[in-house]
């Protein structure tokens, strides 16, 4: 599948599977706007995939549990790459109250 300029969003881009989901995309060809909430990885990550890939990458803060900050990233994205054409919905929100067993 020929990916080449098409523009992917993927949240919680800087760290473990969302870093290399949006790597593997840059390497592809794709623009990868990604999210993160903190700034240094988010600045870190951008220039190793600027660097690295075919595609290029924009970094943006955004905590996904705020829908003002997730239209904020959205409206971002369109700004820098026109739109988006791929949804990698990758951030997660841990909830560590207890043992699962004793749910």
């Amino acid at each position: 599948m020929d990916l080449q300029g098409k523009t992917a969003v993927v949240t919680g881009g800087t760290k473990g599977i969302g870093r290399a989901i949006a790597e593997s995309l840059v390497n592809a060809g794709v623009n990868v706007s990604f999210s993160a909430r903190h700034e240094r990885e988010i600045e870190r990550t951008a220039a190793e995939l600027n660097e690295a890939g075919r595609g290029r990458a924009a970094g943006f803060f955004c905590d996904v549990r705020d829908e003002a900050q997730v239209k904020a990233f959205f409206a971002q994205t369109v700004e820098q790459f026109g739109g988006v054409d791929i949804l990698v919905n990758n951030a997660g929100i841990g909830m560590f109250d207890g043992r699962v067993d004793e749910r």
